[in-house]
């Protein structure tokens, strides 16, 4: 940015940021490796990597990711088709299906995770360990007040 130039603002800013990690994360080599991999569907496969060993569900990738009920239902059924995760029944509950990753998805998300701390490099490059907390900080309660906002839109807890 220019010196003269206005900054912008954070909502702005924001979102420049967000579209530039997901065109480097596009780009990364494990994205270019795997036809048909977008940006959603490498966030979810690094989620259910960590998360391996314990039950995940659909509602679970709605609030980890703050996206709908039809979005996450859409991405989790291209995932399937691209092979990258399956739906597995639960015992106690025929209607309820856990997330889990193929063989696939597990090789991807081990190929993905230089990538993620690549970019976390990149995007903290310059900055203390402070700075990265105060940083962290910040966008969180930045996220919080979307959120506080978005129940009081709707008039209560959002679900």
């Amino acid at each position: 940015m220019e010196g003269n130039e206005k900054k912008p603002d954070v909502g702005r800013m924001l979102g420049m940021i967000h579209n530039g990690v997901h065109r480097r994360m596009a780009n990364s080599p494990a994205h270019r490796e795997v036809e048909g991999m977008t940006g959603k569907n490498g966030w979810i496969i690094g989620f259910l990597s960590k998360n391996e060993g314990r039950p995940v569900y659909q509602k679970d990738l709605e609030k980890e990711f703050n996206v709908t009920r039809s979005t996450a239902s859409k991405v989790i059924t291209l995932m399937e088709k691209k092979g990258f995760v399956a739906r597995r029944g639960v015992e106690n509950d025929a209607r309820l299906k856990e997330i889990v990753l193929t063989e696939k998805g597990r090789m991807l998300a081990c190929r993905m995770q230089q990538d993620i701390v690549d970019m976390e490099a990149k995007l903290t490059a310059g900055f203390s360990r402070e700075e990265r907390e105060m940083l962290l900080d910040f966008l969180t309660r930045i996220y919080c007040n979307l959120n506080e906002n978005e129940r009081n839109e709707k008039g209560g807890e959002k679900k």
